[in-house]
């Protein structure tokens, strides 16, 4: 039996598949967070490198791959597409299990797909610095690696979290010539403004963003690198599923499932991930263990440290401008999902405030509460860096409570308004409830509508 596939470089793919033009509507691009109007090229020019751009909004099917990056790529490409056999013994399963291992790259994931192309496309633009933002590490040390191979000079944000819990992400990075910063800094105004505010600041990805991309307008020599939610990095990344394409013919085998790793979105849409063991006894799904501070973890937001449970459907993030916003919910009449788009422009428009009158929020207690009510309409937001905010939005409403207690809506008579202030009421009466009093269960969802399944549900 063939355990694993391995190309030659000759079948490296010399094209990156763009989906855009294959979809059955054209999707709303995102909106220029000073004008609300819809993001032109001309608005990314100080920012990103021309050819980037173009990927950026192109709608060509096939983008031809540049020979210098094609090259670069061949240092770990094609990756392998191995059969994980052991696997299927023991699950005890008939199904063939394939898994693509992009962990053959030199940084360790997939992320120098997109590195390297950016890199490169700023060096040959004549850029000679690049700046960006990382969470765990996995994208700084993509970029940081890239940038060495074309004599680029690269600035690296970190989430101080991160930068404080992964020493070794950071050495990997600075091995390859980066300069990385614990976020926030005192470098920019975004991170000064957010230390006078909180100097024990853990940072946010929000954050680190709003540094890189300040730092690199304030040169004329730096481009900015992003490397997940844009249309160009999912172009990128296309190069893997090409190659397995072709492995997967060559076993004489077509998949029935593919599952993808899902963050920022580089890799798969929509973003659903859920941080669960789930264990199947006499027939029934079991809850083994939960992550993320004793409890479920599912998130689609663009935010790398979010430990909301939930199960975010669609989301909206500003760049350069650090908001962002994750719904719950999508609307069957909504064919271009633009819910979290309004949300978020609604509740960054003309908004109407008011102060919570209760003690202040204990923000562990009331947003796990919240989730646990398994509301369909929950909404979790990000308006000002490091300022998180809980609430309920529709097609055409929204309103949340931020962590300060300040209670923010469309307008007063808005009817989301009066969802959270029944969540807050009832929250206070049930004593604020602590994190850990909490357990996960497992509900059967068979609506007849759709495929049997689950929900997973906190419950005290």
């Amino acid at each position: 039996m063939l355990k694993r596939v391995l190309l030659s470089e000759a079948d490296l793919p010399d094209r990156w598949y763009n989906i855009l033009p294959d979809l059955p509507v054209r999707l709303p691009g995102p909106l220029n967070p000073v004008t609300m109007a819809p993001l032109q090229p001309d608005d990314l020019v100080d920012l990103l490198p021309h050819k980037v751009i173009e990927h950026e909004f192109t709608q060509d099917r096939w983008v031809e791959i540049p020979e210098r990056v094609r090259d670069v790529y061949k240092i770990w490409r094609p990756s392998p597409l191995v059969r994980a056999e052991r696997l299927e013994r023991a699950l005890d399963t008939p199904a063939h299990i394939y898994f693509k291992f992009e962990g053959v790259s030199p940084s360790g994931s997939h992320k120098p797909n997109t590195a390297v192309v950016q890199a490169y496309y700023a060096a040959e633009e004549g850029a000679r610095r690049l700046t960006t933002e990382t969470g765990a590490g996995q994208w700084g040390s993509a970029l940081s690696f890239a940038g060495a191979l074309f004599g680029l000079e690269v600035n690296v944000y970190m989430v101080r979290a991160s930068f404080e819990q992964k020493p070794y992400r950071k050495s990997l990075m600075q091995s390859w010539g980066a300069q990385v910063f614990a976020s926030p800094t005192q470098r920019t105004e975004a991170g000064r403004q957010i230390l006078a505010k909180n100097p024990d600041s853990p940072g946010s990805i929000g954050i680190a963003i709003s540094e890189a991309v300040a730092d690199a307008l304030s040169r004329d020599d730096t481009k900015f690198a992003l490397g997940s939610i844009m249309n160009n990095v999912l172009l990128h990344q296309t190069v893997i599923g090409l190659e397995a394409k072709k492995q997967m013919e060559i076993m004489g085998e077509y998949p029935d499932v593919v599952i993808g790793c899902v963050g920022g979105g580089s890799t798969a849409v929509p973003n659903v991930t859920v941080v669960a063991k789930i264990q199947v006894i006499a027939g029934q799904p079991v809850v083994k263990a939960v992550f993320a501070g004793g409890y479920i973890d599912a998130t689609a937001s663009p935010k790398a440290d979010v430990d909301l449970p939930g199960r975010w459907v669609d989301w909206e993030m500003r760049v350069p401008a650090p908001s962002w916003i994750s719904i719950a919910w999508r609307d069957e009449d909504d064919p271009l999902h633009t819910g979290a788009r309004s949300a978020l422009g609604r509740l960054l428009k003309d908004v109407h405030t008011e102060p919570y009158d209760g003690p202040e929020v204990d923000w562990a207690s009331w947003r796990t509460f919240a989730a646990a009510l398994g509301d369909h309409r929950l909404t979790m937001a990000g308006l000002r860096p490091d300022l998180w905010a809980i609430g309920h939005s529709t097609a055409t409403t929204a309103a949340v409570i931020q962590q300060d207690g300040t209670i923010l809506a469309d307008s007063p008579e808005s009817a989301s308004l009066a969802v959270p202030r029944s969540w807050l009421s009832a929250w206070e009466a049930a004593g604020r409830p602590a994190p850990e009093t909490y357990t996960p269960k497992l509900l059967r969802a068979d609506d007849g509508a759709g495929p049997a399944g689950w929900h997973l549900r906190l419950s005290r």
